[in-house]
């Protein structure tokens, strides 16, 4: 058995500073949000006229004729 890289002689195993779990979970995250933000823009499209017409915060028509 050869020893070089076993790190028995004295030898210290290098170990990354950060968990590389923790990076590859934010990676993960972000092409998850990536797709997300990609789906919700082709869709908002066909949704603006249906969720405009039925949001009680929206200006009636009534108030834009009065002015």
């Amino acid at each position: 058995m050869s020893a070089a890289g076993s790190g028995t002689l004295g030898e210290e195993i290098w170990r990354p500073k950060t968990n590389p779990w923790i990076i590859a979970v934010a990676v993960s995250l972000a092409a998850f949000m990536d797709v997300l933000d990609t789906s919700i823009a082709n869709v908002a499209p066909m949704l603006g006229p249906t969720i405009k017409r039925k949001s009680p915060h929206a200006p009636s028509s009534k108030l834009k004729k009065q002015r």
